[in-house]
């Protein structure tokens, strides 16, 4: 990881020398409509290469430092995470052309846990159900590095843009047993914006991605009674081998497309997409002859349309969304080794969840006078989740109702920007709450610094957050 970090160090200097100075009125400008914009409704829609430039907010950088700390439990599918503190460092910019955008992120996380159990890594989330696991569980150090960048252009009635991100991971334990694992994941964009009206454009966004995850699991005191499983499923695991298999491998491939209809004039008028993302990723046993354990395939579809209007000061948008993810685990089965090559029998469909979320709501972006900007927004809709898996029998259904109410404001205060984000919901039968608050004000002429800090409560799990950084 020594490498990562001279990268790191010369793209965020890259990232922190934008195209051209400016001053401070047009930098608190860019917050408020970064901040508040009605667009993060659909930001799905507008994080594409080429979308991404049909924000209202214009060119700026900011280089800041966050601290992040995490008290309570959080648990999901079997794996439990408690304790958790990071610190980061990230650069980023946005700086328009005549024809189009340009942005650079380049980011750095030190992490923490204090107790991870069900898992031995923080994937788990991407990896579930087939996730390695062992019986004491213990702390977790996870240093990740990302970068990330985009260009678009602009020919006649069609932009085009290409983006990519790459995110790199090390995880390791000091305790028995200790894991090291090393993950790398790349995302390659490309997008097509084509101006049907002066007004309304069309758009195709077309993604691809690499990912790989290795985990070594080694041992100071190979006699401390831990055993490493390999988990098929909720409350199973692959008994053949159990306390095998300290090497493993994760390697998939990703796919997706969208299509969009956005507003190419201070966002009046109706803002619509749909997507569709597949993803495959086989688990291998390296130090078993690279045995492909199991496989898992996730397909997700999403869909959201919203008419955004405008009355005096105010934007005004009604808008639905709808999700749908599955997830399927493919295991199979082997038979006796020869020669210590296990022969591949069969693949059976073990596994199997959904997940269906929509919802409708009333989204609305007041200005009372200049430099001032309150966004609301209010939703409410449905989760319908189920989770099977064919042996022993588990079959578990759940249907819950979802909800938000959020309200973030930019207000100046003197010479500076105090900005304010508080919201409350449901979602998945898990209430929360949440609560931010930050300040900008004028260094120099071409020079903002900020503060912000931020507090959610999510039933057992608290979070506390706290940066500090510059805008120019």
């Amino acid at each position: 990881m020594q490498h990562l970090r001279h990268i790191f160090i010369a793209l965020a200097t890259v990232g922190i020398m934008p195209a051209a100075a400016a001053d401070t009125d047009s930098l608190l400008t860019s917050v408020t409509a970064d901040f508040c914009g009605l667009w993060q409704i659909h930001s799905d829609i507008y994080a594409g290469p080429v979308a991404t430039g049909l924000r209202p907010d214009g060119s700026i950088t900011s280089v800041l430092t966050q601290a992040d700390f995490s008290q309570g439990k959080t648990s999901w599918q079997g794996w439990r995470m408690e304790h958790s503190r990071s610190m980061a460092a990230c650069a980023t910019t946005r700086t328009r052309t005549r024809g189009g955008i340009a942005t650079a992120v380049a980011e750095y996380r030190n992490t923490v846990v204090g107790s991870l159990t069900g898992s031995e890594t923080l994937e788990a989330p991407l990896l579930y159900p087939y996730l390695t696991s062992d019986s004491v569980g213990g702390p977790l150090n996870a240093e990740t590095y990302r970068f990330a960048g985009s260009v678009s252009d602009t020919f006649g009635k069609l932009s085009v843009g290409i983006g990519g991100s790459y995110r790199a991971a090390l995880e390791y334990r000091q305790t028995d047993p200790r894991p090291r694992n090393i993950t790398g994941d790349l995302d390659i964009d490309a997008e097509a914006v084509y101006a049907l009206t002066p007004t309304v454009g069309v758009g195709l966004d077309i993604r691809a991605g690499r990912y790989r995850h290795s985990s070594q699991i080694s041992f100071v005191n190979p006699l401390g009674g831990a055993v490493i499983q390999h988990l098929t499923g909720p409350e199973t695991h692959y008994v053949r081998f159990a306390g095998s298999g300290l090497s493993s491998l994760y390697s998939g491939q990703s796919y997706g497309a969208s299509l969009s209809v956005v507003p190419l004039s201070h966002s009046i008028g109706w803002t619509a997409g749909v997507s569709c993302d597949y993803s495959s990723t086989t688990k291998q046993l390296v130090d078993l002859n690279r045995l492909p354990l199991s496989r898992i395939a996730l397909t997700r579809h999403s869909a959201s349309v919203g008419w955004t209007g405008q009355q005096a000061s105010w934007l005004f948008m009604p808008y639905a969304q709808c999700r749908h993810e599955r997830t399927r685990g493919y295991e199979n089965i082997f038979g006796d080794a020869t020669a210590g090559v296990y022969p591949l029998l069969s693949s059976i469909e073990m596994y199997g969840s959904s997940i269906w979320r929509s919802c409708a709501g009333l989204a609305s972006e007041w200005t009372p006078k200049q430099g001032s900007r309150v966004l609301f927004d209010c939703r409410m809709g449905q989760s319908n989740f189920h989770e099977m898996y064919r042996k022993p029998g588990y079959n578990v259904s759940r249907r819950s109702l979802e909800w938000l109410c959020n309200v973030k404001s930019a207000i100046p205060v003197a010479t500076g920007l105090l900005t304010a984000d508080i919201g409350c919901g449901s979602e998945l039968r898990q209430g929360y709450s949440y609560v931010a608050t930050g300040m900008y004000w004028p260094v120099s002429r071409t020079l903002l610094a900020f503060i912000s800090v931020g507090y959610r409560n999510m039933q057992n799990y608290n979070n506390f957050t706290a940066s500090a950084g510059i805008n120019f």
